[in-house]
């Protein structure tokens, strides 16, 4: 179990007890399983509290690399995995993010915020195709 604290967007948590909560960001940290904790901060929309959050903060995970995602351009710079998949994160402007959506005709809610537009990016890539195969000879 890992102690998150959602940063970004609404999560939809079932406590242990079964009740579920919407969590946002002006929600106390709480507990989730270690495979959902590493889901949701590869989503950019929460970060550990407490023991490992220094080094989960930088993508790390148990000693283990978490997968990239779109929003983590910074350190994916040269990775071909997301050749064609425009680059931004958190320190892209709301501007730029919206150009981003409708390039490639994603709605985005009027009055969504800087994390919501990124969720609703990294879902419509996230399930885009990844062609990573090698040129012929």
């Amino acid at each position: 179990m890992k102690k998150i604290k959602i940063i970004g967007g609404r999560y939809g948590y079932i406590s242990p007890s079964g009740v579920y909560n919407v969590k946002t960001p002006d929600d106390p940290p709480f507990e989730v399983d270690n495979a959902e904790a590493e889901r949701l901060i590869k989503r950019g929309v929460a970060e550990i509290i407490g023991a490992g959050a220094a080094v989960l903060a930088k993508g790390v995970a148990d000693d283990e690399k978490l997968p990239a995602t779109p929003a983590d351009d910074d350190e994916n710079d040269d990775e071909s995995e997301y050749d064609d998949i425009p680059k931004y994160n958190k320190e892209s402007t709301n501007s730029e993010l919206q150009a981003i959506a409708k390039e490639y005709g994603i709605e985005i809610p009027p009055h969504a915020n800087k994390a919501q537009i990124i969720e609703i990016l990294d879902n419509y890539f996230a399930d885009s195709p990844v062609l990573n195969a090698k040129e012929p000879e």
